[in-house]
């Protein structure tokens, strides 16, 4: 399987991961052949999913960081005040985009003109594509997907933050007897 993708910055990573992947298999697309960039106009769908990520809950974050910032009240040069709203507002920004991905995930894709895809909820279609006489693309990995993880991937922190911040963090947390994460999202704002 090739991916096709234009030079956006989160692409780099999908490319990286695309040649760990299929880097040892044994066909014309394997390695470097299995991503391509190209132009964006082949990723219309793509697109139209990152305008109504932005809708749902990405401008929301960025106009209250924006604000933030426009106030004084956080310098987004200063890598605290970065570490700061990161372990403040993670878990919240995640639960709100895991949202965005059900939703998608959910939807109905319209049947379109002059391409042949079948339209139907994307998680239907990955999980169950004989059922509308698609192809399963899914492909066998060579090894375990936790090995592989293990071998070319990062953890990243729990909270996003490093480990002196978040034991500082803690330690404020306990001294003034504060709730983390605070319960309803306005307790963070």
């Amino acid at each position: 399987m090739i991916i096709y993708a234009d030079r956006g910055t989160e692409n780099s990573v999908t490319r990286d991961i695309q040649y760990a992947l299929r880097w040892n298999h044994a066909d014309p697309f394997q390695e470097i052949s299995s991503f391509i960039y190209g132009s964006s106009n082949r990723n219309t769908r793509i697109e139209r999913f990152w305008r109504n990520m932005r809708d749902m809950a990405g401008n929301t974050w960025i106009n209250h960081f924006e604000d933030m910032a426009d106030y004084g009240i956080i310098d987004i040069s200063d890598i605290v005040h970065i570490e700061c709203i990161t372990y403040c507002f993670l878990q919240l920004i995640d639960s709100e985009l895991d949202g965005v991905a059900r939703h998608w995930n959910e939807h109905r894709i319209r049947k379109c003109k002059n391409v042949d895809l079948p339209a139907r909820k994307p998680d239907v279609l990955y999980f169950q594509p004989e059922t509308f006489l698609a192809r399963n693309y899914k492909m066998p990995l060579n090894g375990s997907l936790v090995a592989i993880e293990r071998q070319y991937g990062q953890n990243p922190p729990v909270r996003g933050v490093s480990i002196e911040f978040e034991e500082l963090a803690g330690h404020l947390i306990r001294q003034n007897n504060l709730a983390y994460p605070p319960p309803p999202r306005d307790d963070a704002i």
